[in-house]
């Protein structure tokens, strides 16, 4: 197996295409025989974690941070609407997907709940360039990855700052590496099998009230 991906891998890189080519690696099931689903319960063809909760591998230069890891719940079945929006592809009307898309609109687009579109969103890129811009700051970027308090969420923040030297305006963004859809350091309650684990590295609830209090409004 190792040979085969090894050689397909190779294959893809040769025809120059490994910067717009989506891998992913994954297995249908658990081990089965003398297999190992190592901390989790059951094997291949049982109803417990170990018999279906498996690991996957992906891929994707622009898309996916090398290294970064993502606790998100999907399925193979995920897989279908995940490609077909990558691509722009649309679901044929006369086909029904028990599945659903795993992107989140970070490139901008429509915020999906299941099938339905309950809004659209810019994407974040647009948005930090433009209040870099409006803020005259400086187009180079400072980029920390800040103390990973909390071993235990499976996460880390990355904080990309932009300053206006003349009047000291920020414009700062930061990146939850690893974590899912809910506020980090908030008290919301934690669903990691519906929204992702919660990044408790920070509280952002007060990094935006500190932001705001040590900005100061112009006249």
């Amino acid at each position: 197996m190792d040979e085969g991906v090894g050689r397909i891998l190779q294959a893809v890189n040769d025809a120059n295409l490994s910067s717009n080519t989506f891998i992913i690696f994954l297995s249908d099931n658990g081990p089965s025989g003398f297999g190992s689903a190592g901390q989790l319960r059951g094997k291949k063809g049982q109803i417990r974690e170990g018999g279906h909760r498996v690991p996957a591998i992906a891929c994707c230069p622009g898309r996916i941070k090398a290294g970064s890891v993502s606790h998100e719940t999907a399925m193979g079945a995920d897989l279908l609407p995940t490609i077909t929006e990558m691509i722009g592809a649309s679901q044929p009307k006369d086909v029904r997907w028990d599945s659903i898309s795993l992107l989140v609109p970070w490139d901008g687009g429509y915020v999906k709940l299941f099938k339905k579109k309950m809004g659209e969103v810019v994407s974040a890129e647009k948005t930090i360039q433009f209040w870099v811009k409006h803020n005259k700051c400086s187009p180079t970027a400072k980029t920390v990855t800040l103390p990973d308090k909390n071993k235990n969420d499976h996460s880390t923040v990355r904080m990309t700052s932009y300053k206006n030297k003349d009047t000291n305006v920020k414009v700062i963004h930061y990146t939850i590496d690893g974590g899912g859809h809910s506020l980090p350091g908030s008290r919301s309650p934690d669903l990691p099998r519906i929204v992702g684990r919660k990044n408790r590295d920070i509280n952002a609830v007060k990094i935006i009230l500190d932001f705001f209090s040590n900005s100061t409004k112009s006249k």
